[in-house]
């Protein structure tokens, strides 16, 4: 048991909002000093114990990863300056913070950078087709890995010989919801959909509201294509707090993300989950894994009835998922404090 406040550096990955929102759950956790790493900007506030430190953006234009490459992506050469002034950020930032222990969500090349360096190092284990070179590699080096979803959500893929240094953390319960006022309007369909992509196209749920002419759609987050949304269709684009459209849902049809399942599923509402296109194919296994444990039915695309989808699901049990997926946030930074002592070898 942790026994006197550690101190965490979090590198957290710019793609989406949620690697910050991890960050932020975990330095939520009193018995942790946290200083946050990223090239995104900061979400959810500022807490006591966490101090962020900016990064450039690794991006580098045109840049292709050799083949047979042990990481995932390694520019170099001139032409890679960001990079450089990257990696020297993130070594000065460690230097001065003196972490306990680093926890890299996710890059196989931080959590190189952070294990040559010295530091006992954390990685995030994330679904999807990570039997690549490089997250083999990340896997294997790492002090322990940590998974903010319960292990009935695991792959079966995933080897059995880095089980003994993983912990399942679960989900923090997002907490919008009071009991009681998640009684929906009846034949409302609220669509949520995550950052980190391109969003869902509007010409694909006109169709599914052309099949369902009785229902009312409303579309939340990220949206494209040129069609203008049908007359039983809302767009209402990224809301700071989707609660109370969610709250208003008798249905959610959401992507895999998972901030946006987290959300949908706190709510308690029947869902359809229509996985959006990730690399690793992240979001169709997260939605594989939820549909074999809950009453939630997972799609590979819009194409299909939608009369039928709706009604099926207004007979699903819609607290099972939440059941399996949360934990307090106590049982959260405990299984957190688990980590952070496997891979201080205690």
């Amino acid at each position: 048991m942790i026994s006197q406040v550690q101190r965490v550096a979090y590198y957290a990955h710019h793609h989406g909002s949620g690697h910050l929102r991890h960050a932020a759950n975990v330095a939520g956790n009193p018995a942790l000093d946290v200083l946050v790493m990223s090239s995104a900007d900061p979400v959810g506030g500022s807490q006591n114990n966490v101090r962020f430190v900016p990064l450039p953006m690794d991006i580098v234009e045109g840049h292709r990863q050799p083949g047979g490459s042990p990481f995932l992506y390694t520019p170099v050469g001139d032409s890679a300056p960001n990079v450089r002034d990257r990696f020297r950020r993130i070594h000065e930032a460690l230097t001065d913070f003196g972490p306990h222990v680093v926890i890299a969500d996710v890059s196989p090349e931080v959590a190189a950078f952070a294990k040559l360096a010295g530091y006992p190092t954390i990685v995030r284990r994330m679904h999807g087709d990570r039997s690549d070179h490089a997250h083999s590699v990340m896997y294997a080096m790492a002090d322990a890995i940590v998974a903010y979803f319960p292990e009935a959500l695991e792959s079966s893929e995933f080897p059995v010989e880095w089980k003994h240094k993983t912990v399942y953390a679960g989900m923090i319960e997002p907490g919008h919801f009071a009991s009681g006022d998640t009684a929906g309007d009846d034949r409302t369909v609220v669509v949520l959909t995550s950052l980190g992509g391109f969003g869902v196209n509007i010409a694909d749920v006109n169709a599914a509201a052309a099949q369902s002419p009785e229902w009312r759609w409303r579309v939340l987050g990220l949206t494209h294509g040129d069609a203008d949304p049908a007359h039983n269709v809302s767009v209402l684009g990224v809301v700071n707090d989707p609660a109370s459209e969610i709250a208003a849902a008798s249905i959610v049809v959401t992507s895999a993300g998972h901030n946006a399942i987290g959300t949908a599923a706190s709510a308690n509402k029947p869902m359809l989950v229509i996985p959006e296109k990730r690399p690793f194919n992240e979001q169709q296994r997260f939605a594989e894994a939820l549909a074999l444990v809950s009453d939630v039915q997972a799609f590979d695309g819009w194409t299909g009835n939608w009369l039928d989808r709706l009604e099926q699901a207004a007979h699903q049990d819609a607290s099972r998922l939440s059941r399996l997926l949360f934990v307090s946030a106590d049982q959260f930074h405990k299984a957190c404090n688990d980590a952070i002592e496997i891979a201080l070898g205690g």
